[in-house]
């Protein structure tokens, strides 16, 4: 799955809001990693369960698989609405 995701994975633009943000790896690591933004040309259905603290996931977030048969403007965002993603 990692490979499939890689292979599809595009730069984003110059101008991206999230370029220079770092992220931690584990819940109170203070260990710092770069992201680097991609463009959200893909979708992908996960797993995860439902403790959320701080504005993230407490838990790992399982990738499941690509959604090939959805495009990003099919997928309410994040917070919209209260109804799952996908039907």
């Amino acid at each position: 799955m990692a490979a499939a995701v890689t292979a599809r994975l595009a730069p984003a633009a110059d101008d991206h809001p999230w370029y220079g943000r770092s992220f931690s790896t584990a819940w109170g690591s203070r260990e710092r990693h770069p992201m680097i933004p991609v463009e959200p040309d893909m979708v992908a259905e996960v797993a995860v369960d439902t403790a959320f603290d701080e504005g993230r996931w407490r838990h790992p977030v399982r990738l499941l698989r690509l959604r090939e048969d959805m495009a990003p403007v099919d997928v309410p965002t994040f917070g919209e609405g209260d109804r799952p993603a996908a039907g």
